[in-house]
């Protein structure tokens, strides 16, 4: 694992792969060793939960650099054949058994999209793992039954760092320091998977790009009830793709959805600072499945 300076950025990759319902007031970083190339860090902070109680809070965590995957696929043939749906989808989401995959979804949209009916995310430690997983023969064997249907496809793979806990299991737990100890610990059993895909104008400037990204990470701050986590970057291959970056937000449930698409943060940051600045966009909201 590489080394990871301790800037601000480490707070921002943290607070975005958070799922706690609460205002962070006060933060303080420490590293878990005197090592500077120790990934391993302590979060201090003092948070107002819901109820309006102030806790003191203290987490060991680990900071990792992943690889997200977000696919989009146009398969309208599996819409009105629901039998042949469920072997399509089942076989993909049994990629998630391959070795080194953090964690894979797969479903129907619950809109179609521009021809997109379906969609696929995936999160890997690297772009190794990636690589092997695309040649593999468990690969090659999951997709041989959606290919009858498929009629096209968009993906992007970018680099990310998110909170090891997330990483690895989806959540995030602490424990809060108050009058009551408890560990508090959020998980994603109903989320929905919104991805969006998109490729800046010829003349944006790197640092418009750049604010924006920043503003995109942003937004499970902004709104954490809704938001659960965020993960945006670039796409590792830029030449031979239709869009040059994705933005994942993973949301709370299904009716999460329409708030997301109607909160003030989604329309400050996606329809006025990110839209404008676009040559492509396409966002779809993937609902996982429950592999039988």
């Amino acid at each position: 694992m590489s080394a990871m300076r301790f800037t601000s950025d480490t707070l921002d990759a943290f607070r975005s792969s958070c799922a706690v319902r609460a205002t962070v007031d006060k933060v303080d970083i420490r590293r878990a060793s005197s090592s500077h190339l120790s990934n391993e860090f302590y979060l201090f902070a003092h948070l107002t939960m819901p109820e309006r109680r102030l806790f003191c809070v203290s987490s060991r965590f680990l900071l990792v650099g992943l690889l997200d995957h977000p696919v989009l696929f146009k398969m309208p043939g599996l819409k009105s054949n629901t039998s042949a749906e469920a072997k399509v989808l089942n076989s993909l989401d049994s990629l998630r058994t391959f070795p080194g995959v953090i964690t894979l979804f797969t479903g129907r949209l619950l809109k179609d999209v521009d021809g997109f009916t379906h969609g696929l995310f995936a999160r890997f430690p690297d772009q190794g793992t990636l690589l092997q997983y695309y040649f593999s023969k468990q690969f090659a064997l999951a997709v041989l039954p959606q290919i009858p249907y498929l009629r096209g496809e968009d993906s992007v793979d970018y680099n990310t760092v998110v909170n090891g806990d997330s990483a690895q299991a989806g959540r995030f737990s602490m424990s809060l320091i108050s009058d009551m100890q408890f560990v508090f610990v959020q998980n994603f059993p109903n989320e929905i998977i919104h991805m969006a895909m998109f490729r800046f104008n010829l003349g944006v400037s790197h640092a418009q790009i750049q604010s924006v990204l920043e503003s995109l990470k942003g937004l499970s701050v902004s709104m954490p009830s809704i938001v659960l986590q965020t993960t945006v970057g670039k796409n590792l291959y830029d030449r031979d793709v239709l869009y040059s970056h994705a933005f994942v937000a993973r949301l709370a449930s299904e009716n999460a959805v329409a708030q997301f698409y109607n909160s003030p943060g989604y329309n400050q940051v996606i329809e006025k600072q990110l839209r404008p600045l676009c040559l492509l966009f396409v966002e779809a909201d993937l609902k996982p499945i429950k592999a039988t």
